[in-house]
């Protein structure tokens, strides 16, 4: 996955997809509503929510209603976002913005061409979608506090753009669209706490659910293989495995507390090699192997074992406990 500059801030690059077909519906319930709606209410029409108030009795006959029926809300709504930055929509001004069709959109539904999500991620997983929540009640306590619209404190495209990038610092925080130095300075402090108190929750999930695959049969059964005196290798051809996914059931087995690999990996590793990639990692700011492999020039799969023996056996319940 390639990152790449898209306006103001770093989004991850993906496959290819024309999603022309998933705009037309969108666009035509912006023209058939003659723009007079907020995208909450788009989007009921959208997924043919039977049990909305329409605003208006023909609202529930468009052609368009139930359109995406297939698609989650939150797809919808972060695809009519998508539209909007492609500045086929746009939103009018005030404190309920209203949904329209641009210039550039009718002429689309005229002339048709492919949108593809290459250009940047569209719809938020589930991890984008927690981290929305949380940065939207940040928004509501500002603006309760300050007495002032959620707008005014930052808008719906600065939100999904915040739960794209994930700043880690004053200097990502302003490269997030919508956030100047101003805002940086009154709010930043904020919402890079809140971020980084995500991450941390975030990565506590992973951890639990890494407890509890090591408990499989399947990491068991290596477990068992691994302490008998057998190499990766000899474990994969018992196993059906590949060799890559019985290091990768080590690894974890290690870090959960379940065997200790440090052994094995000053079998894997000549000394000298060993050394250099430790006091690599220890100096480095960047952990990442990546970088690591371009510095050093060693293998990435070399460089996971070497950043692995840094590791105690049972750190991450350390970390849990932390």
């Amino acid at each position: 996955m390639e990152k790449v500059k898209s306006g103001n801030y770093a989004v991850s690059c993906y496959s290819e997809e024309d999603l022309s077909e998933m705009a037309v519906p969108v666009l035509k319930t912006a023209i058939l509503t003659n723009g007079r709606y907020g995208m909450t209410y788009m989007v009921q029409l959208l997924v043919g929510d039977v049990e909305m108030k329409f605003r208006k009795p023909e609202h529930g006959s468009l052609e368009t209603f139930g359109a995406l029926i297939d698609q989650s809300r939150t797809r919808v709504k972060e695809f009519i976002c998508f539209l909007i930055r492609k500045g086929l929509l746009y939103q009018s001004g005030g404190d309920y913005p209203l949904v329209r069709a641009s210039r550039k959109g009718l002429d689309f539904l005229e002339r048709p061409v492919a949108i593809c999500r290459g250009e940047e991620k569209i719809f938020f997983g589930k991890t984008e979608i927690r981290l929305r929540f949380r940065l939207a009640e940040l928004r509501e306590r500002i603006a309760s506090e300050e007495k002032k619209t959620l707008m005014a404190i930052f808008s719906e495209t600065t939100l999904q753009h915040l739960c794209i990038a994930k700043p880690g610092s004053s200097g990502e925080l302003l490269m997030v669209y919508g956030i100047g130095p101003w805002k940086e300075k009154r709010y930043g402090q904020r919402i890079l706490e809140v971020i980084a108190s995500f991450r941390n929750e975030e990565k506590k999930r992973a951890v639990t659910r890494m407890f509890k695959s090591v408990t499989k049969p399947t990491f068991q059964e290596t477990k068992v293989l691994f302490e008998q005196g057998m190499d990766a290798p000899e474990i994969a051809q018992r196993k059906g495995l590949k060799e890559s996914t019985v290091k990768e059931y080590l690894e974890k087995l290690h870090l959960c507390g379940e065997i200790d690999v440090r052994a094995w990996i000053e079998k894997q590793v000549d000394r000298s090699t060993l050394h250099r990639a430790i006091r690599y990692f220890r100096e480095a700011e960047d952990q990442s192997l990546r970088t690591a492999h371009e510095v050093l020039g060693l293998e990435i799969q070399t460089l996971r074992l070497c950043r692995l023996y840094m590791q105690p056996p049972a750190v991450l319940k350390q970390f849990l406990a932390a």
